[in-house]
């Protein structure tokens, strides 16, 4: 493992402006009420105000302004009608915007208690319990307008620990690491790029052949409220030339397969290069694409829940029916059936990517949330979705459900220059 001295990336980078998968409130069915009355009033901002306020409810509560609209008035239905264009709904693209988020972290005299909830309020991160770590002691950190991952690393250099995202929670985790060398780090958009270690070997094979080994290793890491859906590993290499100029780039073909997010946010990535000239002593030039994939349209439905067995509710793209539900245990465990078109990605060996959010609204009012992922079941030709949540009392008021039907591919150029060589 060596410390690079120089390291550029230049990197398309995610943050999306439209609607996003986190869990929003369910629509206030009264409050609606109220504010398309509210179009009828003679005060032209009390009718502004309504339309934002409507507005920002987002395309979720189409189904209620469709219904609304036949009891409105004639001027109410021409604003509620430019309301749902604006709205779009199945059929509207998210626009994805490329920018970097920052945040400003200042700690004075505060215990580590505190600098976590502070670090989860600014960046989003979740932290999982460590018995090592003393929630009194106190620690100090000044930072301003830096990404969510810098902060997050100033943090474990205050503090003289590491830390890694969990495969299944996502959550940060903290821990002590042997003595080495420290990754060189860029912070750019949703990501943190980190470069390990460049290897240099040889093995003999079978036939005496000797063959040389070159690898540079590193990890992305993504942030837990990043729209990715998932990245093609490995990067492709598009250009590996050492001091002396020589070309680097291996002939072998590259090979990639798609690997979803969802709660993973961090994956390793393993750059194999040729032989470097004799007494090369850095890479001048390495460049690199990453293709990443985000969302692009997500369809919105919500279904109410009565005693009609066959309701349904249908879009361009999808049809949802309620199937059934039952207790199981403290739980109860609802399974819904959807028919829709489940976007794929991968070239010439395509791969589904599905992903869906999910809300349950109890007639209390309650916002229930699935425990754990959604198990999909195929059928011929439409799915099950089946999850538990939490409690068995009280009628349900309604689902709503956001599923992904198409997506983008997005390239993530990453550049390094002057590397060191072992």
């Amino acid at each position: 493992m060596i410390r690079l001295m120089v390291l550029s990336l230049l990197v398309a980078t995610l943050a999306t402006t439209g609607r996003t998968q986190t869990s929003r409130p369910a629509v206030d069915e009264s409050r609606v009420r109220e504010l398309v009355r509210a179009l009828d009033a003679r005060d032209f901002e009390t009718r502004e105000d309504a339309i934002r306020e409507l507005r920002a409810l987002g395309a979720g509560v189409r189904p209620l302004i469709v219904k609304l609209k036949d009891e409105a008035s004639v001027e109410a239905r021409i604003r509620l009608d430019n309301l749902l264009e604006d709205l779009g709904g199945s059929g509207a693209d998210i626009d994805v915007e490329l920018k970097t988020r920052t945040v400003d972290i200042l700690l004075e005299q505060a215990t580590i208690a505190d600098a976590l909830e502070l670090l989860e309020r600014k960046t989003g991160f979740s932290f999982a319990p460590s018995a090592e770590l003393d929630p009194r002691r106190i620690v100090d950190l000044e930072l301003r307008k830096v990404s969510p991952f810098a902060a997050l690393d100033a943090f474990s250099e205050v503090i003289g620990q590491r830390w890694t995202q969990d495969y299944g929670s996502g959550q940060i985790r903290f821990y002590r690491s042997a003595p080495g060398s420290t990754p060189v780090v860029s912070y750019l958009g949703p990501f943190r790029f980190s470069l390990d270690s460049v290897n240099l070997n040889s093995s003999l094979v079978f036939g005496g052949e000797v063959r040389s080994n070159c690898y540079l290793q590193g990890r992305i890491d993504i942030e837990p409220r990043a729209d990715v859906l998932g990245v093609f590993l490995q990067p492709e290499l598009v250009e590996v030339r050492d001091d002396q100029g020589r070309d680097l780039v291996p002939d072998a073909p590259h090979s990639t397969a798609f690997q979803p997010a969802g709660a993973r946010r961090n994956f390793h990535f393993n750059l194999r290069f040729d032989q470097p000239s004799p007494g090369a002593e850095t890479l001048a030039s390495v460049k690199a694409r990453l293709q990443v994939v985000v969302p692009k349209r997500y369809d919105d439905l919500t279904l109410p829940i009565g005693q009609d067995p066959d309701l349904r509710v249908e879009t361009v793209d999808s049809v949802l029916k309620f199937r059934s539900q039952q207790a199981v245990g403290p739980n109860r465990r609802i399974e819904l059936r959807i028919d829709r078109r489940v976007p794929k990605t991968g070239g010439d060996r395509p791969v589904e990517v599905p992903y869906e959010t999910i809300e349950v609204t109890t007639a209390e009012g309650a916002l229930l949330l699935p425990l754990g992922p959604v198990q999909r079941i195929k059928s011929e030709g439409y799915e099950i979705l089946r999850f538990d949540v939490s409690g068995t009392g009280g009628e349900l008021r309604s689902i709503f459900l956001r599923s992904l039907v198409a997506i983008d591919s997005r390239a993530v150029e990453i550049e390094f220059s002057d590397v060191p060589l072992p």
